[in-house]
C-alpha cells in the first residue's frame, strides 16, 4: 500500500481547475439558460413571498409564529430554489465529465431522484458548516474578534458579509470537501450506497490539493455573487431585490456548474488511477 501511495501521481491543482472551466465555458449555453431558469423562480419567489403582507393584509405582523413565518418565507423559498436549482446543474455537470452524458436543459424543469440526493448531500453539507461556523463563532467571541464584524453584517455592509463568505468557503474547502466531497459525484452517477465512506476512501492522498482546487475555483464565482450587494449600496443607486436575488442567484447557478466540472475532472482523474476506470468506484 506504502509503495502504491508513494508512485501514485499527484492531484494536478492547476491542471484540473483549467480543464474544469474550460469544458464548464464549451457548454455554458446550456448551464446558463438552467441558470436562468432556475434564478427568474429564486426571483418570482422572492417578489411574491416579499410582497405577501402586502398581498394579503390579514397575515400578522409582529413576533407571533405566524408573523415570524411570513418573514422568513421569503429568503427560505430563495435558499431552496437556489439549492435545488444547483443540485440539478450539479448533476448534469457531473455525468457530463464522468460518463460523458449530453445535458439536456429541459432537465432543469423536472429534478428527480439523483437531483434529489445530491440536494439532501448538499442541505447536509450546509448544516455541518453552519455548525462549523457557530463553533468558531463561540471560540472567538471570547477575545471579542467577532464582535465588529458581527456588527457589520447586521448593518449590512456588503464587503464586510464577502469577506465572511470568503472564510467560510475556505473553511468549506478545508474541512469538508477534501473528505466528503466526492460523494456528490458517487451520487450522480448512481452509487448505490456509502458515498461518504467511498469519498473518504478516494481522496486519501489528494486532500490538500482537493482543498484547494475548491477553493481556488470558487474565488472568482464568491466575489462575483457579491456585486449584485455591492452595487446595492454604491452610487449606481437601488436595485430592486427581485432582481438583485436573481441576479445573485444566476451568478451562484453559474458557479455550480464551473465547480461541478471541476470537482468532476479530479474525480475522473483519481477513479482513473486507484480504480482503473471510473466504473471501478462501484467494486
Amino acid at each position: 500500500m506504502a509503495d502504491r501511495a508513494a508512485v501514485e501521481p499527484q492531484l494536478p491543482v492547476r491542471q484540473i481547475i483549467v480543464d474544469g472551466y474550460w469544458w464548464a465555458i464549451w457548454h455554458l449555453r446550456v448551464y446558463a439558460a438552467v441558470a436562468l431558469i432556475w434564478a427568474i423562480v429564486a426571483a418570482a419567489l422572492q417578489l411574491l413571498l416579499g410582497n405577501l403582507r402586502e398581498l394579503l393584509p390579514g397575515f400578522p405582523d409582529d413576533a407571533s409564529p405566524i408573523g415570524r413565518a411570513v418573514s422568513y418565507a421569503p429568503g427560505l423559498a430563495v435558499f431552496a430554489a437556489t439549492s435545488l436549482g444547483a443540485a440539478v446543474i450539479a448533476v448534469a455537470a457531473y455525468r457530463l465529465v464522468i460518463l460523458d452524458e449530453p445535458t439536456d436543459w429541459r432537465r432543469a424543469q423536472r429534478p428527480g431522484r439523483r437531483e434529489l440526493r445530491v440536494f439532501g448531500l448538499s442541505l447536509l453539507l450546509f448544516v455541518v458548516a453552519v455548525a462549523e461556523m457557530l463553533a468558531l463563532t463561540l471560540l472567538l467571541h471570547p477575545i471579542g474578534v467577532l464582535e465588529a464584524t458581527g456588527d457589520s453584517l447586521r448593518a449590512g455592509e456588503p464587503v464586510v458579509l464577502l469577506i465572511t463568505t470568503l472564510l467560510w468557503s475556505l473553511m468549506i474547502a478545508l474541512t469538508l470537501i477534501p473528505f466528503v466531497g466526492f460523494a456528490f459525484p458517487l451520487a450522480a452517477i448512481d452509487t448505490p450506497s456509502g458515498l461518504f465512506h467511498r469519498s473518504f476512501r478516494m481522496s486519501r492522498g489528494h486532500r490538500l490539493r482537493l482543498a484547494c482546487i475548491a477553493f481556488v475555483a470558487d474565488l472568482p464565482w464568491v466575489i462575483g455573487s457579491h456585486i449584485p450587494w455591492i452595487l446595492w449600496g454604491s452610487s449606481i443607486g437601488e436595485m430592486p431585490e427581485s432582481l438583485q436575488i436573481g441576479m445573485s442567484t444566476f451568478i451562484t447557478l453559474s458557479s455550480t456548474a464551473f465547480g461541478a466540472m471541476v470537482l468532476g475532472k479530479a474525480f475522473v482523474f483519481v477513479a482513473n488511477r486507484q480504480h482503473e476506470g471510473t466504473y471501478g468506484v462501484f467494486d
